[in-house]
């Protein structure tokens, strides 16, 4: 009876060990995940705090002029299309 309680308490104490080790896998997995995930969080304020200055947007079409009517018109159609996919992506 005494060894088989030592065996439960190894076994017991093996497997607070496994799960201590896990846990600080888990936890290592965690960070790294939050990291990207501010990383990402960070670029899409960018773009929408860019999106917003209206001298962007003046600028890009001026180049657009410069390019000649029918390629500035595809360039501002595919621009059009970009701004509006930003703006329902950030509720803008």
């Amino acid at each position: 009876m005494k060894i088989h309680l030592t065996e439960l308490a190894e076994h017991r104490l093996q497997l607070q060990q496994q799960a201590a080790a896990q846990r600080q896998q888990l936890a290592m997995h965690v960070n790294t995940i939050e990291a990207r995930i501010r990383g990402v969080d960070q670029g899409l304020l960018n773009v929408r705090n860019f999106l917003q200055r209206p001298a962007v947007l003046a600028g890009g079409a001026a180049l657009a002029l410069c390019m000649g009517p029918r390629r500035a018109l595809q360039l501002l159609g595919k621009a059009m299309k970009l701004m509006l996919a930003a703006r329902r992506m950030f509720g803008a």
